[in-house]
């Protein structure tokens, strides 16, 4: 239990109200005091997800635990860093996600974007994820500074209301956030060790390649390394670092974080974090030391968005530590 969130208020009868709240709500709590902060406070949580309309009183104590749990969060985040984990480090980077996004990890990615319904997403991509709808529409081929011509724009939103049963002043809007959206494309990757002046460099192509075909790629055992991944924002608007996220109470600065870890040992071997991406290139850099044991290692390299659901990437890499 979290103890800020003991002073979160219980009022009269609102044990009676959150037994009923959790009807309407995934995860079922198995508790016998209806009158506890922190029971309430997980409800509260479950419905910022779930997007469910609650009584007045809810939406100030809502308010109250999500402007309030980003300092938590990153708590929880340095010390799963600390401690190495890569798995827990990644749930908690999806769980502050969900708070941003108030949805689910779980729900389709379009869904995040606003006016759009299940019935709404069914028409215009079920099998589409935000990059790839970008995609098909031409907007993650435009430059920086490029935008959408008058016409290019129009054509945009009658695709979408021809598609679906948004007005023109909601397609509109549903196109003002898809051009907010950040995309990132991971370029290049250069290995250097502390000691070496040499820099190995591969490219991306390359990268899966190691990954698929079982290539490894030689590092020296209780070694440091210096990591440099060479990532770039793709598409128009790159100037505009503010993230969408309607529903949550503060303006939000868009960043991204990258892990470096073994997901069969659970080990995180580095992490980075880039607060926000306003410049079109940024090269970030992990610093990593290398197991005692030599082998085969299997490495997954997270680009993880600090506030955004359904953009994430990942790039598996395979090292022979000698």
């Amino acid at each position: 239990e979290c103890p800020e969130y003991e002073e979160i208020p219980v009022r009269h009868n609102e044990d009676q109200i959150n037994r009923e709240i959790q009807t309407f709500l995934p995860i079922k709590l198995d508790v016998s005091n209806w009158e506890s902060s922190h029971v309430k406070t997980h409800l509260l949580y479950q419905a910022h997800f779930s997007r469910m309309h609650l009584p007045v009183d809810y939406i100030t104590d809502q308010r109250s635990i999500i402007e309030s749990c980003i300092r938590i969060l990153q708590a929880m985040f340095d010390f799963c860093v600390e401690m190495h984990l890569l798995n827990t480090t990644l749930n908690v980077l999806i769980l502050q996600q969900q708070i941003f996004q108030a949805r689910w990890y779980t729900d389709h990615p379009l869904l995040c974007l606003p006016h759009l319904s299940a019935h709404s997403i069914d028409g215009i991509g079920p099998l589409f994820s935000i990059p790839q709808i970008k995609e098909r529409l031409g907007i993650y081929q435009l430059n920086n500074g490029q935008k959408l011509t008058k016409k290019e724009e129009k054509r945009i939103i009658t695709e979408f209301c021809s598609k679906s049963i948004l007005s023109e002043k909601e397609a509109d809007e549903l196109l003002k956030a898809l051009l907010q959206w950040p995309i990132l494309s991971l370029e290049q990757i250069y290995l250097l060790p502390q000691q070496k002046k040499q820099r190995q460099k591969f490219e991306e192509k390359l990268i899966i390649n190691v990954g698929m075909n079982g290539k490894n790629l030689e590092l020296s055992a209780s070694t440091n390394y210096k990591f440099f991944v060479s990532l770039k924002l793709c598409g128009p608007y790159l100037a505009n670092s503010n993230a969408f996220c309607p529903k949550f109470p503060k303006k939000r600065m868009a960043g991204w974080i990258l892990l470096l870890g073994d997901a069969t040992t659970n080990h995180l071997w580095g992490h980075e974090r880039i607060p926000s991406l306003i410049e079109e290139q940024k090269i970030a850099r992990l610093r990593i030391l290398t197991p005692n044991e030599p082998g085969i290692y299997q490495l997954l390299l997270l680009v993880i968005s600090d506030t955004y659901l359904g953009i994430d990437q990942q790039y598996m890499l395979n090292f022979k530590v000698v």
